[in-house]
C-alpha cells in the first residue's frame, strides 16, 4: 500500500488493477516516441506484473508510475526505467523519492502531533505510580555523583557494584586455620588469610546503570516534544523532516525505557533496600546515619 505524492494522482495502489484503471494508462508505452515528464507514484505489490514499456515487459513488483509529455501513464521498474530512459529517469526518480519521503515524514509527524496527548498521559501514569521523573533523576545523581552529597564510602561501594554489575554485598572474614592450610596444600601460592562471603543483595541496582540515566527522558522526549508541538511542519526542510520523523519514531522506546527505570527506582529506593546499605560498612554506622538524614532532609525519604 502507498500514497501518491502527485498533485494529479492521489491513489492508494494495492493491486495491479489499481494501476491498470488509471486515467491515461497504457501497458505498451514506446520509450522511443515518448518523453518523460515526471514520476508521479510508486508501488510495492505482493505479486509481480509486467513493465508497461512496449519493448520490455519485465516482471517486477516494485516500481513507479511515470507520466510523459503527452499525458500518458505507464508503470516501470527501477531497472527498466534506468535502462530505457537513462539519466532523465534517474533524475526524476531521485526528485520523486525525496518528495515521497518528505510527504511520509510530514504525515508521520502530523499524526504524532494529533495523538501526542496519549504520550503525555503515559507520563502521568508513570509519575503517579513512581513519583516525579525529575525528582527521581536527582536521586539517581545523588547515588552516582560525589558532588551530590552521598557519604563517600557508601558511594564508592555502590559505584563498584554498578561497575561490576554485581549487586551482592560481601563481608571479609578471616580464614580458619584449617581453611588456610587447605589452600596451602592445594598449591595456592601465598594464599590470603581472608575471604569474602555474600551477606546480602542490593535490589534494583540497574536503576544506577549508566545506560539508564534518566537524563535521556528530558533529552529524548520532554524537550523535543515541547519543540515539536510548536513546529510549523510545512516549513521544515527535507533534512529537518528526516530528523523529526526519526525522533518521533523513537518516542515510544524512550517512554518504555523511562518506565522500566522508574520501576527499578521504586525497588532501589525501598526502605528495606536502603537499610541493607548498613551492611556496606558494618563496623561504622556514622555514614549510614548520615545517609538516612540526607535522604530525609533533601528528598523526603524516611528510612
Amino acid at each position: 500500500m502507498n500514497i501518491s505524492v502527485s498533485k494529479k494522482h492521489f491513489l492508494r495502489i494495492n493491486t495491479w488493477d489499481d494501476i491498470y484503471k488509471m486515467s491515461g494508462y497504457t501497458d505498451s508505452l514506446d520509450p522511443k516516441k515518448e518523453k518523460l515528464k515526471r514520476v508521479i507514484d510508486k508501488y510495492t505489490l505482493p505479486t509481480t506484473g509486467k513493465c508497461g514499456l512496449s519493448n520490455c515487459g519485465t516482471a517486477h513488483n516494485n516500481g513507479y508510475i511515470v507520466e510523459t509529455d503527452t499525458g500518458k501513464l505507464t508503470n516501470v521498474g527501477h531497472i527498466c526505467g534506468k535502462n530505457h530512459f537513462g539519466v532523465i529517469f534517474q533524475t526524476l526518480e531521485k526528485s520523486f523519492n525525496r518528495e515521497y519521503r518528505d510527504r511520509q515524514a510530514k504525515e508521520k509527524i502530523a499524526s504524532f502531533k494529533s495523538n501526542s496527548s496519549q504520550y503525555l498521559e503515559k507520563v502521568v501514569v508513570i509519575e503517579n505510580m513512581y513519583g516525579k521523573i525529575g525528582h527521581i533523576h536527582k536521586l539517581q545523581q545523588f547515588f552516582t555523583h560525589a558532588s551530590r552529597g552521598c557519604p563517600s564510602f557508601i558511594l564508592e561501594m555502590i559505584k563498584l557494584m554498578v561497575k561490576n554489575r554485581n549487586p551482592t554485598i560481601y563481608k571479609t572474614i578471616k580464614l580458619s586455620k584449617e581453611e588456610y592450610e587447605t589452600l596451602k596444600t592445594s598449591g595456592v601460592k601465598a594464599p590470603s588469610r581472608y575471604k569474602e562471603i555474600p551477606i546480602g543483595t542490593i535490589d534494583g541496582l540497574a536503576f544506577l546503570y549508566h545506560e539508564n540515566n534518566l537524563r535521556m527522558y528530558a533529552e529524548d522526549f520532554k524537550n523535543p516534544l515541547d519543540e515539536l508541538l510548536n513546529l510549523n511542519v510545512s516549513s521544515l526542510s527535507s533534512s529537518q523532516l528526516d530528523r523529526w520523523s526519526k525522533r518521533v519514531g523513537e518516542f515510544d522506546r524512550t517512554i518504555n525505557q523511562t518506565h522500566e527505570i522508574m520501576i527499578d527506582s521504586k525497588i532501589f529506593l525501598d526502605r528495606r533496600n536502603i537499610l541493607k546499605f548498613r551492611k556496606l560498612i558494618p563496623d561504622d554506622d556514622t555514614q549510614f546515619i548520615y545517609l538516612v538524614k540526607i535522604l530525609k532532609d533533601q528528598f523526603d525519604i524516611k528510612i
